[in-house]
């Protein structure tokens, strides 16, 4: 803690001489006060009332906590400058004291929203040092008219470079960054590209002159379902640093990175549907474990290698699958067109099946919609029956009727002897229920026995003439 003390002993009081409180003290209070959750000064006195036993082990606090007026004062007077170089004093001291030989990041970043009504193209931009090794951010440093590189020499004043290497974008290779890193006893590593055209010819025909015996260093990782092979050649600059007035340019680097998908199989089984390949022949030679699990009591043992028409064939032949989804499937796959066919499996599943066709490769793509078909079929119930009685709806009873009727028109059969001329005997009826003094039902036995009385009289209907 007493390096936070140091830290802070560095920050000018803007109080008057006779203030009780020490700045130092009051500082790391707040500081720790932030660190554990406070977003105002009232929090900031709450946290030291709560913990001044433990804040005494390393504090005197002769006049105990300060207020949260007090907080508010020296918040309000006190130089944020000063303070801002007093953090990047303190995270330099804790670099320096947890080692060398450290990476750090320089970059710029636009803050999101941080501008005036109407001028957003006018953000305000902050260029940071990052200490990778740490994971912490050491300085930053407010970009004035959006001056990043100017910036960026700015944050490497608040922070030790000595034994450090310093990166930075292509935006940042310039002469005075190296020369500002040199000078602070730090080496660099940074992106070149066309903004230093002179520079760049010269590392290209340097690199350009390796033979195939130049050692390299290569390095190949998997993630995001790629593998990525970086391979590295370094040569040596003699003569640049001077030539360009570049300060401490040593040597040219490159890396060539090339990423190459990952084993198929990672990518199948993480897949939510089942796939499998077939070649020109409608052989399977690709199969995820998906793929099996939705048709595993249909189609059982491992698809690899089994020509795909003849798993069908026997599964419907065996009724696990009904015959004519099966001929459609197979339509459809030896059609090329590609398309979507819907599996009614016999235990009352449903199985869609994409296919696609390329260059004599088939892909079949397999998704239980199973509850999707469930959904729908609720749902046109919902919409055709009354949710009480189980009755066709209104507009469905209509549109049953109107149905009904122009079948009718179409199967006139003829008349029937004696009847008269220009009538038939294919004759509809329609038969009206009313239920006399309904209302009175409700109003005096209450709507759990009306509706009841509806079910009842649903049922009677429903039953066979």
């Amino acid at each position: 803690m007493q390096l936070f003390l140091a830290a802070f002993q560095s920050v000018p009081d803007p109080r008057a001489t006779n203030v009780r409180h020490n700045l130092a003290e009051l500082l790391i209070i707040a500081f720790l006060a932030v660190l554990c959750g406070a977003t105002d000064c009232v929090g900031m006195e709450a946290f030291g009332l709560a913990k001044t036993k433990f804040l005494k082990r390393f504090l005197k606090l002769k006049y105990g906590i300060p207020s949260h007026d007090t907080f508010s004062t020296v918040f309000r007077m006190i130089d944020p400058k000063a303070l801002d170089a007093a953090f990047a004093g303190l995270a330099a001291k804790l670099v320096a004291a947890l080692g060398d030989n450290g990476v750090i990041a320089i970059d710029g970043k636009v803050l999101k929203g941080a501008y005036d009504r109407g001028k957003s193209s006018e953000a305000e931009m902050m260029v940071s040092a990052y200490a990778t090794g740490l994971r912490m951010t050491l300085a930053t440093v407010a970009a004035e008219k959006r001056n990043e590189v100017g910036a960026a020499l700015d944050v490497l004043d608040l922070i030790d470079l000595n034994g450090k290497l310093v990166t930075a974008d292509s935006l940042h290779c310039n002469r005075k960054m190296a020369a500002k890193i040199t000078a602070k006893g730090g080496d660099y590593c940074l992106s070149l590209k066309g903004n230093q055209e002179s520079l760049l010819s010269d590392a290209r025909s340097s690199l350009g002159k390796v033979k195939p015996s130049h050692p390299t260093a290569k390095t190949e990782t998997s993630k995001h379902g790629r593998i990525e092979t970086r391979v590295a050649t370094v040569v040596a600059a003699k003569g640049m640093a001077e030539h360009h007035e570049f300060a401490g340019l040593k040597a040219f680097g490159r890396i060539e990175a090339t990423r190459l998908a990952s084993e198929l199989d990672t990518a199948l089984e993480t897949m939510q549907h089942g796939l499998c390949m077939l070649d020109e022949q409608g052989v399977i030679t690709v199969a995820n474990d998906r793929a099996e699990l939705v048709f595993s009591n249909f189609v059982p043992g491992n698809w690899s290698g089994r020509p795909f028409a003849a798993m069908i064939s026997a599964a419907s032949t065996r009724g696990t699958i009904p015959a004519r989804s099966a001929e459609l499937l197979q339509e459809t796959i030896d059609d090329g067109a590609g398309g979507k066919v819907v599996v009614r499996l016999t235990d009352g599943q449903f199985c869609e099946v994409t296919v696609s066709s390329r260059q004599d490769k088939t892909v079949l793509l397999f998704e239980d919609i199973t509850e999707r078909i469930k959904a729908e079929e609720r749902i046109n119930y919902m919409a055709h029956y009354d949710t009480l009685t189980g009755l066709p709806n209104r507009a469905y009873f209509t549109e049953q009727v109107d149905a009904d009727l122009e079948r009718r028109r179409h199967n006139r059969r003829p008349v029937t002897k004696g009847a008269r001329s220009g009538k038939t005997s294919d004759m509809a009826m329609l038969m009206i229920v009313d239920i006399d003094d309904f209302k009175h039902v409700n109003d005096t036995m209450g709507h759990l026995i009306g509706d009841r009385v509806l079910i009842e009289t649903s049922e009677r209907l429903s039953l066979p003439w």
